[in-house]
């Protein structure tokens, strides 16, 4: 049976958030990656923080995995944009893991913790969109159908 239990020091979440983001902004990441990180870490850092799980021991393999399934049921933007309550993306849930994964993976190399727990969750899985192309032959027609001069009708008097 594999254990549950990462740490190997006492450590409180917040404070390994911080140091992780200090980190980045040293390292030079850009300001976007930073702040995208910044945003998933706050989201788990608040939704442990009330669950009691302020200290990174606190944090074992099924806790991570609550927080990720609270994420799939959550109402995207909180509920505040719309009255329609839509859930967040499953994409979106896939990019919280990853950034999760990352932040644990820093842990783990700075020897805060000895392993990362995400190796023992589950990668979420969400179908991507397929974009429709036009192909090189379909191009000229399309072209052809913004094209201004076919916009007019014969008794418009206009100089392109």
């Amino acid at each position: 049976m594999v254990s549950d239990n990462i740490l190997v020091t006492k450590l409180l979440l917040r404070e390994a958030v911080r140091g992780y983001l200090i980190s980045l902004k040293a390292s030079n990441y850009s300001p976007r990656y930073v702040e995208a990180m910044e945003l998933a870490l706050r989201l788990f850092t608040d939704y442990a923080e009330a669950k009691g799980w302020s200290q990174l021991s606190q944090l074992p393999v099924f806790h991570i995995k609550e927080y990720l399934v609270y994420l799939q049921e959550r109402p995207r933007w909180f509920g505040k944009r719309d009255q329609q309550e839509h859930s967040v993306s499953a994409s979106s849930v896939e990019t919280h893991y990853r950034r999760l994964k990352t932040f644990f993976n820093w842990l783990v190399g700075c020897g805060r913790v000895t392993r990362n727990p995400l190796d023992l969750v589950k990668h979420p899985k969400f179908e991507e969109r397929v974009i429709p192309t036009v192909s090189g032959k379909e191009m000229p027609s399309l072209l052809e159908l913004v094209d201004p001069r076919h916009a007019r009708t014969e008794g418009e008097l206009s100089v392109i």
